[in-house]
């Protein structure tokens, strides 16, 4: 972790007396989010299938508390619990609101660890989602039903071509099976490392670069015209050993949160993010199941 103000030794320092209250130490040795995106995205397949595996992790939990400038430390109802199978594939996700409402989402892979199939859970939806691929292993169809209406949504359909193996393109369909939008991927050693998105009418586009080094996820930036220009960037530092200790999340090109990880016997510990603007620091606390 590196600290550069006074500021920031003094929130720092004072975090550290209440995790050390926790009885948390500062081992740092392992990675274990998802290597494509930016930490903690709420997005499939969240973590590093390969490290939780290894660790034998069974479920992770979060639990959320906030502090303000002046203020005591509050309890937020927001929480999130990971459960995850004998491969360290997520098998089920559950998301709790700050206002108490809760999400809950099964995932189902096939034998070749594709996700064919979620299942999502609210108090008004009851979802399920199925995804067909092709032979290049990308998504050809997702079919929606939603069990709570007995309703089934237009399938989402998509085509694609191949170039070589540093590009192809994608093609989202409408009813019609005409192109609406496509997206021509670019690719290094079978990663992707951008993707422009564009409507066959109007003058929306969207792009998304990913930067890496040695294998480690170092910028992620995301820019959108709809109707205005807007880019969303998230900058990753890492220590020596390569694991995760700082991330920055910018809008516009002005720093909105700043994260850092703390780790505990080689597993994320506590994140604690900070709004620049209000100077409010989030606390996520971390905890863990194993498999025997």
């Amino acid at each position: 972790m590196r600290i550069n103000t006074v500021k920031q030794r003094e929130w720092v320092v004072f975090f550290l007396v209440v995790l050390m209250s926790w009885g948390v130490d500062f081992n740092l040795n392992a990675q274990q989010y998802a290597r494509s995106l930016p930490a903690q995205a709420k997005t499939y397949p969240f973590f590093n299938s390969d490290f939780i595996r290894q660790k034998r992790i069974k479920t992770i939990k979060t639990e959320v508390m906030y502090k303000y400038p002046m203020q005591k430390i509050s309890f937020s109802a927001e929480s999130m619990r990971y459960s995850f199978s004998g491969n360290g594939d997520v098998e089920q996700w559950i998301s709790i609101n700050r206002s108490g409402n809760e999400k809950r989402v099964n995932y189902y892979l096939s034998k070749d660890g594709k996700l064919v199939s979620e299942h999502i859970r609210t108090s008004k939806r009851n979802i399920l989602k199925s995804y067909v691929y092709d032979s290049h292993g990308n998504v050809i169809e997702i079919e929606r039903i939603d069990e709570s209406q007995q309703e089934k949504f237009d399938p989402e359909r998509f085509s694609y071509e191949y170039y070589s193996d540093t590009q192809y393109k994608k093609f989202w369909l409408n009813n019609e099976g005409l192109t609406f939008k496509y997206t021509i991927v670019n690719l290094e050693d079978g990663i992707i490392v951008n993707e422009t998105t564009r409507y066959i009418r109007g003058a929306s586009k969207e792009s998304v670069y990913y930067h890496y080094e040695s294998g480690k996820l170092i910028s992620y930036a995301k820019n959108s015209k709809l109707n205005t220009r807007r880019e969303v960037k998230f900058e990753l530092e890492y220590d020596e050993s390569g694991m995760l200790q700082v991330m920055k999340e910018y809008h516009d090109g002005a720093l909105v949160h700043r994260f850092e990880y703390l780790y505990e016997e080689g597993l994320v510990s506590v994140v604690l993010r900070k709004e620049i603007k209000s100077h409010q620091i989030q606390i996520t606390k971390y905890s863990y199941t194993f498999y025997r």
